[in-house]
């Protein structure tokens, strides 16, 4: 979640640690409750035998499954932007501290970068989400990398 904290902050109408304080709050109760609802329904439906993808072991034919998947890939669509975003000023970041680039060269050269990396980073992401067997494995992946920059990368 830190990693989008500041463009999310930037793109509030009102900026102030008040209406932060309130939306983040409001959105990891939000967040809570459907990933509780959805944790107890997998678990009441299947017991111990639940999967580390509950959806793919509901019926895909089912109305409130195909309801289920269109809001993940709405969540998808909403959130991988901002994470993109992320992820490109970064590559972008260590591209120019790597080139030893000054601000002007680095300034000259950022619509073809952003195209690149864009390019780059989707495809990438594609190809994991294709090659990927097991969402479980992304989460313990992301688990690690997310303790790696809470812990020993905390910020300035």
């Amino acid at each position: 979640c830190q990693e989008v904290v500041v463009p999310v902050y930037s793109c509030m109408r009102e900026r102030n640690l008040c209406n932060f304080v309130k939306s983040s709050v409001l959105a990891m109760a939000v967040l809570f409750v459907v990933y509780s609802i959805i944790g107890c329904f997998g678990y009441l439906t299947f017991g111990s035998h639940v999967a580390h993808n509950v959806m793919k072991m509901y019926d895909a034919d089912d109305p409130f499954v195909m309801v289920g998947v269109a809001a993940l890939i709405i969540k998808m669509i909403a959130t991988y932007p901002i994470l993109a975003l992320c992820g490109r000023d970064a590559a972008a970041g260590i591209y120019a501290e790597l080139r030893g680039l000054k601000p002007s060269e680095f300034a000259a050269t950022e619509r073809t970068r952003r195209y690149v990396v864009a390019a780059v980073w989707f495809a990438s992401s594609l190809l994991l989400a294709v090659c990927t067997e097991s969402i479980g494995v992304v989460f313990k992946y992301l688990g690690s990398v997310a303790s790696a920059n809470i812990f020993i990368y905390p910020g300035e």
